[in-house]
């Protein structure tokens, strides 16, 4: 009688390898791997209790809810969402002042004109747009002290413009008279007038509408006369 009690308790109480059988009564189990029966309610230590594998980084073909903290998705149906790390440093200089995004970042080198700046990122890196800069957190982060960097963006090329895509076509300074360039993001009170008919764009601390005092310009970001040397370049991947 004992013996056939002893045999009883272990059919109802598997705490080793993961079932093989059809249908068991089995309580959660301690084995290595998943399930690899038919019919069976145990659950074991080790995440997906599934017939299913599941891959280290990428999610199995069916939809899981775990997330992926590594490479990008290889396959469909997948809740992950990964962040894209490029696979090159952003400064020719490996001098990183400050990074807006893992694809933007303030480099330093030498002083530089605008038409120069482009030479501070790194290959495969390039001086970032006005679209480029407003996409990745120009309007509202402040860079603190890795400001007055060169952006491929013109305000004034003879007459006065919002911000445009593309360095100046000139890096030759042209005098004027003095006129409003850049309005307070609050009220559009001015508060930047420049002489220069030529004026690229740099990052800034301060938020200010720059070319055109409208709110759709607001950024914080500033004019520049294109001949001006600055030792840092707004580099993006």
């Amino acid at each position: 009688m004992a013996i056939l009690t002893l045999a009883l308790v272990a059919c109802a109480d598997e705490k080793t390898a993961p079932d093989t059988g059809s249908v068991d009564s089995a309580i959660a189990e301690v084995g290595p791997s998943s399930d690899t029966g038919v019919g069976d309610g145990a659950k074991d230590g080790r995440p997906p209790d599934s017939p299913l594998p599941d891959g280290p980084l990428s999610d199995s073909p069916r939809v899981d809810a775990a997330r992926d903290v590594g490479t990008s998705d290889t396959r469909a149906a997948d809740l992950a969402s990964d962040v894209f790390v490029p696979p090159t440093a952003a400064c020719a200089s490996g001098s990183r002042r400050f990074s807006y995004t893992p694809t933007m970042a303030v480099c330093r080198g030498a002083k530089s004109t605008q038409c120069e700046a482009a030479k501070l990122c790194a290959k495969t890196w390039h001086l970032c747009t006005v679209t480029e800069f407003l996409a990745r957190g120009g309007r509202t982060i402040n860079p603190g002290l890795a400001d007055d960097a060169w952006l491929a963006g013109c305000t004034r090329s003879g007459t006065l413009h919002a911000p445009k895509d593309g360095i100046c076509s000139s890096c030759v300074r042209a005098g004027s008279s003095f006129t409003a360039v850049g309005w307070s993001c609050k009220d559009g009170s001015t508060t930047l007038s420049m002489s220069s008919v030529v004026l690229g764009v740099t990052n800034a601390q301060n938020c200010r509408r720059l070319g055109v005092n409208s709110a759709a310009n607001a950024a914080r970001w500033r004019a520049r006369n294109v001949d001006d040397d600055s030792d840092s370049a707004m580099c993006c991947y």
